[in-house]
């Protein structure tokens, strides 16, 4: 094999190294979800809301109705019944949750 295509390919599989490398470092991070914690049903849904617009995520996807019920804390939890055939829309959650009339 010729040197200077040896030392070419050397130096192209250098770079591929280093390529992966700084994809590493620029991969995007996805933020964890909030948690309701000591926080009313309110307060909680304001933050998860613009959890998931940063996500560009629908409050009507299953994905963000199941990532909401998680984050909702013991007690509100109990105060529901969830099946997984159907997760009930996260403003009826917040509004039956809150003790409003719907």
């Amino acid at each position: 094999m010729n040197p200077e295509i040896y030392l070419l390919k050397l130096h192209i599989a250098e770079l591929e190294t280093e390529n992966e490398k700084l994809k590493q470092l620029v991969k995007p991070k996805v933020p964890l979800p909030p948690t309701q914690g000591d926080s009313s049903v309110k307060e909680y849904f304001k933050m998860f809301e613009f959890y998931i617009t940063c996500l560009g995520v629908s409050s009507n996807s299953e994905f963000a109705r199941e990532q909401f019920i998680k984050g909702l804390s013991a007690k509100s939890k109990a105060n529901i019944s969830v099946t997984s055939e159907a997760l009930p829309y996260i403003d009826y959650l917040v509004t039956y949750l809150s003790g409003e009339d719907a």
